[in-house]
């Protein structure tokens, strides 16, 4: 989706020679009866990492104009492979299948652009580079620059979700959207507008809605009726409460333009998966 609501970041050029800064990224993950121990944590690390770099206030401001999801799941893909040096674990917890890590690395800000560059071919405003600097990480304690950065980690992690659930690897979808819930309770937006406190709401009834819709789904792959037929009536009041939230959203006015496109992408994204809950509902109660 377009973000023009974030200052718009201008191409570096390698010879100004900045340094490297340092890139801090954690996750919680939740491994599922199909993953070993090595293969979770080898997956917990790739996650922090991702983390680390959707956090990093330069990879925020310079995607704020690419338009697809997955081209932004792609940008971090390159970056992690090409940019991320001296990766390190300075943190890790294991309690019964969760595995937390946090991990730290260094980045060079001039080879991160061009790496968004050369994926995106994002069109950059231009400036005078004699003069031009790094922009300030404290920039990142911005209320809304923080609600962006959030906004881009829930993107980039859907599309992950989005993929194993398109392959019918339920049990991995059905975990990420487990911690991703836990990491969206965590990360509530602390500003009182209206608007970014019911998106965060819907973001997180939603996730129950995929959640019970992919063990559906999961069910029905595996030639198992759903054995309570409570399960659908309950899938259902779900979807009808998220859509309650949507019509919450729709009712607000005075939105700024970042709001609005907000609304028509989240609504979207609400339709489509209420749409498939109730294609879902009606397959299970004819088999």
């Amino acid at each position: 989706m377009i973000r023009q609501w974030a200052a718009a970041f201008v191409l570096g050029i390698t010879s100004l020679g900045w340094p490297q800064e340092i890139i801090r990224g954690a996750y919680s993950y939740t491994y599922g009866d199909n993953e070993n121990l090595v293969q979770a944590r080898q997956t917990c690390k790739n996650l922090a990492v991702r983390d680390a770099i959707e956090s990093y206030y330069l990879f925020v401001e310079s995607t704020t104009t690419v338009e697809n999801a997955q081209t932004k799941h792609d940008i971090v893909n390159s970056i992690a492979a090409g940019a991320v040096q001296n990766l390190k674990i300075v943190e890790q917890k294991e309690e019964g299948r969760i595995i937390s890590m946090t991990v730290e690395g260094s980045v060079d800000s001039a080879q991160v652009r061009q790496l968004v560059y050369k994926a995106a071919g994002t069109y950059l405003t231009a400036v005078d580079t004699s003069s031009a600097k790094p922009i300030s990480a404290a920039s990142t304690e911005n209320e809304e620059v923080r609600f962006n950065v959030a906004l881009s980690k829930y993107e980039n992690r859907m599309v992950s979700v989005q993929n194993q659930w398109n392959t019918k690897q339920y049990d991995g979808a059905i975990n990420q959207v487990r911690d991703i819930q836990k990491w969206l309770a965590a990360n509530q937006p602390k500003s009182q507008n209206r608007f970014d406190q019911l998106l965060f709401q819907s973001m997180q009834t939603r996730n129950d809605v995929l959640i019970d819709l992919m063990q559906m789904e999961k069910a029905e792959a595996l030639h198992r009726k759903v054995r309570e037929r409570a399960a659908g009536h309950m899938l259902l009041a779900k979807t009808g409460r998220m859509e309650g939230e949507m019509r919450d959203l729709e009712k607000l006015t005075g939105l700024s333009q970042r709001q609005t496109m907000l609304r028509k992408w989240w609504s979207d994204l609400c339709k489509v998966t209420a749409t498939r809950v109730r294609n879902a509902v009606r397959q299970n109660r004819v088999n």
